[in-house]
C-alpha cells in the first residue's frame, strides 16, 4: 500500500474493496474530489471459508436476537434510509469465546 495524496481533515474517505482469487484489493478514495489517497493495498487470504455456519445454540436462548429483529423491522419500515448506509455488516455473537451466531446485515442492495 502507498499513500498517493494528502487528505485534509474533514474530508470523507471511501474504501473500495474487490476480490481477485485469494487476494482482496483496497483503495481509499477522497469522496469530495475522487482522488485515491491510498492505492495498491491488498491482503492475501490463506484459507477462505464458504458456506453457512450452523448455530451452536438455539435462537431463543440468545438475548441479542431481539436487537437484530428490531433492526430488521426498521429496515422494512424505512428501506430507503437503510439503503443509504450503503454497507454490509457481519456481526458475530460469541458465548464462552466461541461464535454461536452470525448476523449479516446487507444495507447495500
Amino acid at each position: 500500500a502507498r499513500f498517493t495524496k494528502v487528505v485534509i481533515p474533514g474530508q470523507t474517505l471511501r474504501v473500495d474493496m474487490w476480490r481477485n482469487g485469494n487476494r482482496i484489493h483496497f483503495e481509499t478514495v477522497v469522496v469530495e474530489n475522487g482522488t485515491a489517497a491510498i492505492a495498491g493495498a491488498y491482503v492475501d487470504l490463506n484459507a477462505i471459508k464458504t458456506g453457512i455456519i450452523q448455530n451452536k445454540v438455539t435462537a431463543s436462548t440468545l438475548k441479542s436476537d431481539a436487537v437484530f429483529e428490531y433492526i430488521n423491522d426498521q429496515i422494512k419500515v424505512q428501506p430507503d434510509q437503510a439503503k443509504s448506509v450503503n454497507g454490509i455488516f457481519l456481526v458475530k455473537i460469541t458465548k464462552d469465546g466461541e461464535i454461536v451466531k452470525e448476523w449479516t446485515m446487507d444495507l447495500k442492495s
